[in-house]
């Protein structure tokens, strides 16, 4: 996916990648859920927009209040990650700032029954989800993805799963598409 940070924000049929810049595009496919029309949002089909994820993400909102109905952010963990251009070693503070600024941009997309899934590692989990539940959002699920590759560490276990926290806006109407 590049470099950094990795956010999706789908609609019926709408997709948002953001790798430190957003690549939101509208493409073929996609449940519709809700009983939501089927539209694309004033988007080209098959059509890719890049730019920073937050300022993009606040004019989507600006133009589409609340017209997202599934969100997933996969952002980096802050834990000095080698990537080519991101510095992935952020002070607590200025980290968490960065992840309250981007979680504000997706509560200002989301649909009355969106969905919202953001990856994140140890380090930050259970600040993730102090974040989340202070937007109102409910959690479903907590899921713990494991896999079996990882660093080779010598002085700890490796890394070996990653928490993927899974919340609605709304707990009795909510997009899911499984």
């Amino acid at each position: 996916f590049g470099v950094g940070y990795e956010i999706t924000i789908a609609r019926p049929s709408v997709t948002v990648n953001v790798i430190p810049q957003i690549i939101l595009g509208n493409f073929e496919g996609g449940a519709c859920a809700a009983g939501l029309p089927p539209d694309n949002g004033g988007m080209d089909r098959n059509q890719l927009h890049v730019g920073d994820c937050v300022p993009h993400m606040a004019n989507w909102a600006a133009d589409h209040p609340g017209s997202v109905d599934l969100a997933f952010a996969d952002p980096p963990f802050n834990i000095g990650y080698n990537y080519d251009q991101y510095k992935d070693r952020k002070k607590r503070g200025e980290y968490l700032d960065w992840v309250a600024v981007w979680l504000a941009c997706i509560d200002a997309c989301l649909s009355p029954v969106g969905s919202v899934y953001v990856a994140i590692g140890d380090e930050y989990a259970a600040e993730m989800k102090v974040r989340m539940d202070a937007r109102g959002w409910h959690m479903r699920n907590w899921v713990v993805w494991a896999y079996t590759f990882g660093m080779n560490c010598t002085n700890k276990f490796a890394r070996s799963h990653t928490h993927v926290l899974y919340y609605v806006r709304n707990p009795d109407a909510f997009t899911f598409n499984g």
